[in-house]
């Protein structure tokens, strides 16, 4: 349950951060490391939006193509979130 709660924490935190870092270096590492942990938690559709946003960033794609990725990854942040919530009864 701890790592649910570390997850759900983190996850919180990482979407309105990856916004504001928009394409930066430091959005790369998050994403890597929130994919991580989403893996590690079973949120395998954080995982798969985060592998879909990281390779957004790597470069050569439009900023619309990336922007519509990042929504994508706030969409399953709230779904993996909401789930998290229901388990643990918050």
């Amino acid at each position: 349950m701890e790592l649910l709660g570390h997850f759900d924490h983190q996850a919180g935190l990482a979407g309105p951060r990856l916004r504001a870092l928009a394409g930066d270096d430091k959005a790369r590492a998050m994403v890597k490391m929130l994919g991580a942990t989403a893996r590690t938690a079973g949120a395998f559709g954080v995982a798969a939006a985060c592998d879909a946003y990281a390779a957004t960033l790597v470069g050569g794609v439009p900023e619309r193509d990336a922007s519509i990725a990042l929504d994508i990854l706030d969409e399953e942040i709230v779904i993996a979130r909401t789930a998290i919530s229901d388990l643990l009864g918050r």
